[in-house]
């Protein structure tokens, strides 16, 4: 995997007041705000051009490949195979197992708020919503989480893809969120565009009245006074995790089908027959029967009959596609399973090398997802009283990678630095133990029962006692 490198972004495009980088982002005038006609120019630029490339990166995943699925039909009498080796799904989930099929662990040094974030994970399914995000981010490069409250007053949160959501940010070095854009059709076709901004949450509908035909539908004051739209990072380029390689993939599905198209000639190959004479009614069949008949000039020519074949590229298809998958694997950075080195018994060290690219990536998305995560939490605890307002900012986060583990070392490990390491740092070490703190206070509990049991076997007993019993 290539080393990420913080570099200055190149701008390429101008919109009006936009600014748009190579890497897909919008940046708006700091010190001004934004109005109708350049909401309704950056919302049409989106639609026109970054949503036709997502919608295209979806495709992929869902297993419709355009570049075999759509290639003009053959004749009716040809094999035309359409195989698809549906790759990037396959590889989104396997990398997504990986980084995130471990719950991430959540500490606070406040024991209230590590109450609060249990309870408040539990209540909305944090740890599936934060698992799709994260397939999201792999599958589009980046995607958003939505803080928000329900009609009961809860804060809840939800996954948004980049489809129909987006950010603008302001055009400083710190590149701060200044707004994000939600929108969407009602059943009359009209276009629902929602602005949220620090101070306000405003929707829009564009019917043709108001300012360039958009008019303001409601707005309500943002409870949380921060943009409630997060966005999460694949990687600092914002690409997709099969960005790189869908024209390997094309080439693989044309290969595949190819292979599957030769062996449909085999399984129908046309038979020969020289110097045999056929009626007129077996003649009109001979494309149907996969038949040619060819009459010889010389009148005592031999008849010969047999099937034709055309030069068999079995071996350079197989290379072909060898060749293929291994440059598909290397170039995602994704672990192939099936090869054939994993089929013994692989030492730790040889194990954790086969997983090197993947982890690279990973570490790389953890340290995106946490910078993230914070913004989650300082919009989930703007609302309660009980939490100082700095608390999401002392947040921990652990990753812990969904590697094969040897359960033996793991215990090695505990023996070793028992008694020298604190419990709650020993503990986060492993990756069963869901919550390190927890398992402390257990463990300590446990202690101090036996300790307990010990001292009243100790005890003396009160013979007198026991007689007037």
């Amino acid at each position: 995997m290539p080393i990420e490198v913080e570099a200055p972004i190149g701008q390429i495009t101008n919109l009006g007041n936009f600014t748009i980088t190579d890497t897909g982002q919008f940046l708006y005038p700091y010190d001004q705000e934004i109005n109708e006609p350049d909401l309704l120019s950056i919302v049409s630029h989106y639609e026109n051009n970054q949503q036709n490339n997502y919608s295209n990166m979806k495709s992929y995943y869902r297993g419709y490949h355009k570049a075999i699925l759509d290639k003009p039909a053959k004749d009716a009498y040809k094999p035309d195979n359409r195989i698809i080796v549906n790759f990037p799904r396959k590889a989104v989930i396997d990398f997504n197992g990986f980084f995130i099929g471990n719950r991430v662990k959540i500490d606070s040094p406040e024991d209230n708020v590590d109450q609060l974030i249990s309870e408040w994970t539990q209540q909305n399914n944090f740890e599936d919503i934060l698992l799709e995000v994260s397939k999201e981010c792999s599958e589009f490069g980046h995607s958003y989480l939505l803080v928000y409250q329900d009609i009961d007053g809860n804060t809840c949160v939800t996954n948004c893809d980049p489809i129909n959501t987006f950010l603008i940010y302001e055009n400083t070095q710190s590149r701060k969120p200044k707004y994000a854009v939600q929108f969407s059709y009602n059943n009359q076709g009209q276009e629902i565009i929602t602005l949220y901004d620090d101070t306000y949450i405003r929707t829009f509908v564009q019917d043709g009245t108001g300012l360039n035909g958009l008019r303001l539908d409601s707005s309500i004051l943002n409870p949380y006074q921060t943009i409630p739209v997060i966005e999460f990072l694949e990687n600092s380029d914002r690409l997709a995790l099969c960005a790189d390689i869908l024209s390997l993939i094309d080439a693989l599905d044309k290969a595949m089908s190819e292979k599957a198209n030769d062996v449909d000639y085999f399984a129908d190959a046309y038979m020969k027959m020289i110097n045999v004479n056929l009626d007129e009614k077996s003649l009109e069949k001979l494309r149907d029967s996969r038949l040619i008949n060819v009459k010889g000039n010389q009148a005592n020519g031999q008849p010969d009959v047999g099937f034709l074949q055309k030069p068999s590229a079995d071996e350079t298809q197989e290379h072909l596609i060898d060749r293929l998958v291994s440059s598909i694997y290397n170039i995602a950075g994704i672990t192939n399973m099936n090869d054939s080195s994993f089929s013994g018994n692989v030492t730790g060290v040889a194990l954790q090398m086969k997983f090197k690219p993947m982890q690279n990536m990973a570490k790389a998305k953890s340290l995106k997802f946490t910078a993230s995560l914070r913004q989650v939490f300082q919009c989930v605890f703007a609302l309660n009283p009980s939490v100082s307002s700095d608390a999401w900012s002392q947040l921990s986060f652990q990753f812990t990678q969904n590697v094969p583990t040897n359960t033996q070392d793991v215990i090695s490990l505990l023996n070793a630095g028992f008694g020298k390491l604190p419990l709650d740092v020993l503990y986060r070490q492993i990756p069963f133990i869901d919550d390190p703190e927890q398992a402390v206070k257990d463990f300590k509990d446990e202690q101090q029962e036996g300790q307990q049991a010990v001292q009243g076997l100790m005890e003396p007993r009160d013979d007198s006692q026991s007689g007037d019993e």
